[in-house]
Parts: C-alpha cells; sequence; structure tokens
C-alpha cells in the first residue's frame, strides 16, 4: 500500500518516510541485511531533499546501525541529535551509529544528552532523577569501554531496582520490558563483563523476573568462570531459566524471536566454560569455539552484545592463559569484527599480538 502511495507521490517526504519504515518493519527475527538496505534505498532520496525530516534521519540511521554500514549513518548522526534537541530518544538514536563506530566517548556524550531529557520532564512532572532504562544502559556499556566508572549509575539503579521488586509482583513470569530490574541486570553485567567491578546482588523473588534471574545468574558464572562448583550449580540454574523462559513466551511474548536463541548461546557458552573449569581445555576450547562461530552466525544486532561477554572474547582469553598467542589474536579479531573498539578484545588482541 504505502509503496503504491509513493510510486504516486514520489516528492511526498512523510510517505517516503514511512514506506521506509514499513521496509524496515518487514523484518523479523533480527537484523535482515537485504531488507535493510532496501529501506536505506527508499529514504536516501528523501534525504537528499530533506536532510533535516527527524523521520527520515532516524530510519536511517536504523538501516546503518551495524559495524559494516555505520560510517554511511555518520551524515544523519551529526544531524539528528540538533534536529530534536528535546526529544530524548533522538539524542539516544545518534549513539547507534557511534557506538556501531566504536567512538565511545561520542556515544557516551549522545546518551548524557539523552538521559539529561528524560532528568527534566521527571522533575517536571515531580518524579526523581533515573537510573534506570534503554539510555543509561549504553551509558554505562560506554563508559566501560573508556576505562570511565560507572558506579554511579550502577548503584542507582540497583536502588531502583530494589525499590520496584519491593512495590509488587513482576510483571508476568519473564518480567517487564526495560523495567528497573532489567534495566539493572544489563547494566551490571556491562559493568562486569567489560569493566570488571560487579555489582552488588539482589534478592530476588521466587517467582517471576526470569530473564533478570537469568542475567545474574550468567553474571555469577563469568565472575566466578574458574570455580567449578560455582559454574555448575550457575549452569544447572540458567539452564531452568532458560526452561521457564521460553514455556513462558507463547503466553507473555507471543512476538519474540530473538530472546531464547540468544539465552541458548549464553547456555551454550557456559557448557563450555564448565569443561575449562573441570580441567578438559581441548574440549572446552572446542565447545567455546562452536558457540564463539554460534554467536556470529546469528542476525547482526544494533548496540550492545546481545551476549554480553562474547565467545570469541572469552575464546581469546583462554587460548592467552594457555600461551596460544597466535590462536588467540585470531579470536580477538573475530570478537572486534562483531563488537568494534571493545576494550577487553582491544587489550587481549595487543597482549596476543606484543603490540
Amino acid at each position: 500500500m504505502l509503496r503504491a502511495f509513493l510510486a504516486r507521490e514520489p516528492d511526498d517526504i512523510d510517505i517516503r518516510a514511512f514506506t521506509g519504515l514499513a521496509v524496515l518493519g518487514t523484518s523479523h527475527g533480527g537484523r535482515d541485511i537485504a531488507l535493510y538496505m532496501e529501506a536505506a534505498g527508499v529514504l536516501e532520496p528523501g534525504f537528499m531533499t530533506h536532510e533535516k525530516h527527524p523521520g527520515i534521519l532516524h530510519y536511517l540511521i536504523h538501516s546503518y546501525d551495524d559495524p559494516i554500514h555505520a560510517t554511511l549513518g555518520r551524515r544523519m548522526a551529526e544531524r539528528y541529535a540538533g534536529v530534536a534537541p528535546d526529544a530524548g530518544h533522538a539524542q539516544h538514536m545518534i549513539s547507534h551509529i557511534y557506538h556501531a563506530l566504536g567512538e565511545w566517548e561520542a556515544s557516551e556524550k549522545a546518551n548524557v544528552l539523552a538521559d539529561a531529557v528524560v532528568d527534566r520532564q521527571r522533575a517536571a512532572a515531580g518524579r526523581a532523577e533515573n537510573f534506570c532504562g534503554h539510555y543509561n544502559e549504553w551509558l554505562v556499556y560506554a563508559l566501560v569501554q573508556q576505562g570511565k566508572d560507572a558506579s554511579e549509575l550502577v548503584k542507582g539503579c540497583r536502588a531502583q531496582a530494589v525499590a520496584e521488586i519491593a512495590s509488587g509482583p513482576s510483571n508476568g513470569q519473564i518480567g517487564a520490558y526495560r523495567s528497573a530490574s532489567s534495566s539493572y541486570t544489563t547494566i551490571a553485567l556491562y559493568a562486569g563483563t567489560s569493566g570488571g567491578e560487579w555489582a552488588e546482588a539482589v534478592d530476588w523473588p521466587e517467582e517471576g523476573y526470569l530473564k533478570a534471574r537469568f542475567d545474574m545468574v550468567y553474571a555469577r558464572l563469568l565472575q566466578s568462570r574458574d570455580d567449578v562448583e560455582t559454574v555448575a550449580s550457575a549452569l544447572a540454574e540458567m539452564k531452568q531459566l532458560h526452561e521457564q523462559i521460553v514455556a513462558a513466551i507463547p503466553t507473555e511474548r507471543p512476538d519474540e524471536t530473538e530472546l531464547p536463541a540468544w539465552n541458548a548461546r549464553i547456555v551454550a557458552q557456559g557448557m563450555a566454560l564448565h569443561l575449562l573449569a573441570s580441567g578438559d581445555s581441548e574440549n572446552g576450547l572446542t565447545a567455546l569455539r562452536e558457540a564463539a562461530e554460534e554467536e556470529a552466525a546469528m542476525p547482526v544486532v544494533f548496540g550492545p552484545p546481545a551476549v554480553e561477554k562474547p565467545s570469541a572474547e572469552l575464546l581469546g582469553e583462554e587460548l592467552l592463559k594457555l600461551g596460544r598467542a597466535d590462536e588467540a589474536a585470531e579470536a580477538f579479531r573475530a570478537a572486534l569484527t562483531f563488537a568494534p573498539n571493545r576494550k577487553l578484545s582491544n587489550e587481549g588482541l595487543a597482549a596476543a599480538t606484543g603490540g
């Protein structure tokens, strides 16, 4: 329908913008590069004539926010924040491009501005500032990639999560999208896996909050990944929570296609780490290499890695510990392909190559 409208009215910039958005919306189960480039093809002529149209800028950023195409989106990122200075999401959206480029200072600035817009709106409504949420999650990631302190955000979000849990039961078994509790676990994993600052645990109820609990068990596994008993216990709990999430999805999130697949990848990584912690180095490395290959075969996500500790980076670290520098370098390069300029992968590659 929209394509027919656009064919009749090719100069109508709003029809062009919504047609591009509609094409993006036909990509299910993750990024379909062909469809994203088709959307870009619809939107680019609009950018040439209306370079400050908010819809054109927004949807082109989404078309290009992966490491391969992000350089094409820099033009839109340079304009969008100025077009909509009072829209928190517009301020955040430009970080999609800077994140894909691994430009952490620019990503940090974008999300500081985005969160400031949100906090001004909250203050006007008589509400306290927010330490959780999507913008703060990306802000924490950008901070730790630069080696900066994110502890204030981590502690502040934890307090909000604890208050949320105390206020009543979870919204469904899986938990609400982008609630304080789910946001805290994301922030805590970013701070721990990239910054080495493992956050204080939360006492989770025995019912509900399945995704948040899964993430925090994953954090415990990573934090003690050389302790075979801790890894075994965490892995068993992760498997159980994963099964519960899969069972709850048809009722609670029938349109969800990506969460079970990515959680399965995390479980596979945990199984590899259990082999390694048990002293079975060769089988553990093989399993970790397979986990990394399976992650690489998944549709590319925008933003931080869907597996907060990428298996390719883990593989590089384990190979480096065994003195297998050439193989470690190859693993770190693979990790950087999907997560450009990631701090620990950069450091691992330097250690492996003597750089």
